[in-house]
């Protein structure tokens, strides 16, 4: 009898680390550079790649055009709508209309930020961050029954501040 409990024991604590170990959130995160056009100072662009289970995010800076995109693609969520866009508590300064983002395909969405008003706000949010990480927070709200869910994609301080400064360069 004791050995049956042992073994139903050790199959129930087995059974939560497996639990555990799949519920935790996958994610990654890269800088890169792109689209090199020429020596000219101003032509390329920066991105920031948020990636999790939940889908990706991503923050495109255009130096030529002096423009911040974000790029949304949420997996398995087709009637949906993106309600407000946060980056730690605080809302990002869109420069579209949030009812009318540019999409390309179901569950992709595009908006394009304010960059003279983000980087000033994203530069002191990452100095009252105290060396923790970010985060941008998507709030949607699905069409069928009015749900609202929020997906939230983790940023480190270094990529963040990183990019807010490449940004105040460029504009100077």
């Amino acid at each position: 009898m004791r050995v049956v409990r042992l073994f139903l024991k050790l199959c129930f604590i087995a059974c939560l680390l497996i639990l555990v170990a799949s519920c935790k959130t996958r994610e990654s995160e890269s800088l890169r550079v792109g689209t090199y056009l020429s020596n000219y100072g101003r032509s390329g662009d920066f991105t920031v790649s948020l990636d999790n289970d939940y889908g990706s995010f991503a923050l495109l800076y255009d130096q030529y055009f002096f423009q911040v995109k974000v790029h949304l693609r949420l997996k398995n969520q087709d009637n949906i709508t993106i309600k407000n866009i946060k980056f730690n508590g605080e809302d990002v300064c869109v420069a579209d209309d949030f009812y009318r983002p540019s999409i390309m395909e179901e569950g992709h969405f595009e908006y394009e930020l304010d960059p003279y008003h983000c980087k000033t706000r994203w530069k002191k949010l990452i100095e009252e961050s105290n060396g923790g990480d970010l985060k941008f927070s998507v709030i949607v709200s699905e069409t069928d029954s009015g749900l609202e869910k929020i997906y939230e994609f983790q940023i480190s301080k270094t990529n963040m501040s990183l990019l807010a400064e490449i940004m105040d360069i460029d504009n100077v």
